[in-house]
């Protein structure tokens, strides 16, 4: 059964924090499970209640977890199943993020938290009124190409928006953020 292992390829040990140890944290693998699930855009992963990997990380339905496979991890919302559905070693995945992660049946597969994103404090500061600079809106739109942000963070972002519309200056640094995503954001849709 794959679960929380010492035997971590090249850079895993970064994966995330051992929260409050200085000693580095090991990371928990599962086989990836092609659900064939379709949710449009939204990356989506599914594992049991009982798996080693979610007792391991404390993981819990509808959080954000980081999956990688190699170097590249995609952000996926977790869902949580009872029963044979899955093997308590398998991270199902929906179709997109199938496609986002690259991997075939078996692939064994990084799991763990997803490390909170700084972006969000923008868009809390612009929820609350604040003006949002160019670095700002660049990292949000960065965010948001790169599939961190759930749809729930993209309805804050333009709750955020409707609230106090853009001036001048955000809607020029949106656009040159737009603009530098460029082929990414089209990808993403």
């Amino acid at each position: 059964m794959i679960g929380v292992s010492s035997d971590i390829p090249g850079d895993a040990q970064q994966f995330h924090p051992n929260i409050g140890s200085s000693e580095p944290a090991e990371p928990s693998f599962a086989r990836a499970r092609r659900l064939r699930l379709h949710t449009h855009h939204e990356l989506v992963a599914i594992m049991r209640t009982d798996s080693p990997v979610c007792h391991a990380e404390g993981l819990a339905a509808h959080t954000q977890v980081y999956i990688r496979n190699g170097s590249q991890p995609i952000a996926a919302t977790l869902y949580q199943v009872e029963g044979d559905f899955l093997a308590g070693d398998e991270i199902g995945l929906s179709e997109a993020a199938w496609v986002a992660l690259g991997v075939e049946e078996g692939t064994v597969v990084q799991v763990g938290h997803a490390p909170p994103l700084e972006s969000i404090a923008c868009v809390r500061q612009r929820i609350y009124g604040h003006r949002l600079n160019g670095a700002a809106l660049t990292s949000i739109v960065g965010d948001v190409v790169a599939g961190r942000y759930a749809d729930v963070h993209l309805a804050a972002f333009l709750t955020a928006t409707a609230t106090l519309p853009f001036d001048e200056d955000e809607t020029y640094h949106l656009t040159r953020a737009m603009v530098e995503a460029g082929d990414r954001l089209c990808a993403w849709r």
